[in-house]
């Protein structure tokens, strides 16, 4: 990996961590609504597509849209939607959401 590629992909960790905070504080204020906002948003912000594209797609698709570096975050994001949605009781959403996390997850390793 480039020194390039290396400084992108910090780039963007940074850029969802700072995303991870503004919705945790929403999270502990309990503006679920607002926090999971936060969340798609972060879709379009930090892999740099809609949260509505992606969640069109297979999961095959979304990985190769996104290329081998994205995959991770993105996983990452869905995990965090999974459990505002469990919050807010939106459980059948917020388990297919952390299925299509793992899914990713295996799209990097395999």
């Amino acid at each position: 990996m480039s020194l390039f590629e290396r400084d992108y992909i910090k780039r963007l960790i940074q850029q969802l961590a700072r995303f991870v905070a503004l919705i945790g504080r929403a999270r502990d204020e309990r503006k679920l609504d607002v926090a999971l906002r936060l969340s798609e948003d972060a879709h379009r912000e930090v892999l740099g597509v809609p949260h509505e594209m992606l969640s069109r797609l297979d999961v095959r698709s979304a990985a190769l849209l996104l290329g081998p570096g994205k995959i991770a975050l993105y996983a990452e994001l869905l995990r965090l939607e999974a459990d505002l949605r469990r919050e807010l009781g939106q459980i059948e959403d917020g388990d297919a959401a952390e299925h299509r996390a793992v899914a990713l997850e295996r799209q990097i390793d395999g």
